[in-house]
């Protein structure tokens, strides 16, 4: 049977016809394959950026990133069950007090299960991460909420318009989310209508796996002051899915409701 094919490949019919006909779809389905991959990828990227979406990986905001925009930002807004590896670096705030002292910085974290009850959320994450081995069983969450709030209260004097809030009995994803005026020596009016550079570094985080070991998704939009304040105000009410201006209300949401419950307590 080989033998015969072989020869029926190597006679004029098969060789003017057959072979280069074979040679044609081999091609034909490699350059499909390939074109429908490409499009594919393009169709994945349009996706991106139509949600505001500009990059997804695994590593953290580099530090670059962090000191970037504690130097430069006129608003940071960060929510963190309570943000040990980023508040560990506290030469960010070193930064903003040496370059930026002006910086409205806004943080949110946990309060510690002492304070917010013994079945807290914190104490319920902590047992996950103790169960699935990535938490030493002799280390306490409570140390690293008391660590956030060290550092915290210790820069207050130094960055006049740093804000802290706690909540107590809910997961939020870790965000961090920065505003940059990109105009500068503006009037009255124009600084209404000024363009600002607004990012953010969300982390798409599931207990039990820590902010670490998941998943980056970072966005850009510039957009004007006033459009800004628009998104802020219109709450969840638009049908717009952009990763930038759902975690601008996002964090909006959450630093209202930490203020209405301390004010309650």
């Amino acid at each position: 049977m080989v033998s015969e094919t072989w020869a029926f490949l190597n006679s004029n019919f098969g060789s003017n016809i057959v072979a280069p006909l074979i040679i044609w779809c081999v091609g034909g389905l490699a350059a499909f394959l390939f074109t429908k991959h490409y499009a594919d990828s393009i169709r994945l990227a349009h996706g991106f950026k139509q949600h505001g979406i500009s990059r997804i990986s695994t590593l953290a905001p580099s530090r670059r990133e962090m000191r970037r925009i504690f130097e430069h930002a006129s608003k940071i807004k960060i929510i963190y069950v309570a943000g040990h590896n980023f508040i560990q670096n506290s030469e960010y705030f070193d930064d903003a007090v040496a370059k930026n002292e002006n910086v409205e910085i806004q943080y949110v974290f946990a309060k510690d299960d002492q304070k917010s009850g013994a079945d807290a959320f914190i104490r319920r994450i902590q047992d996950m991460e103790k169960r699935a081995g990535i938490r030493d069983l002799n280390t306490d969450i409570n140390d690293d909420v008391h660590l956030a709030e060290k550092v915290l209260k210790n820069y207050q004097d130094k960055l006049p318009n740093l804000k802290y809030q706690q909540f107590t009995n809910e997961y939020r994803m870790p965000v961090i989310i920065a505003e940059t005026d990109l105009e500068k020596n503006l009037d009255e009016e124009q600084y209404k209508t000024r363009k600002i550079k607004v990012e953010a570094w969300l982390t798409v985080t599931m207990p039990p796996y820590k902010s670490k070991q998941n998943i980056l998704v970072y966005g850009r939009e510039d957009i004007t002051a006033d459009e800004l304040d628009r998104v802020q105000e219109s709450g969840a009410d638009s049908d717009e899915l952009n990763l930038v201006r759902m975690c601008e209300l996002h964090f909006q949401s959450v630093w209202e409701n930490c203020q209405e419950h301390a004010s309650n307590e």
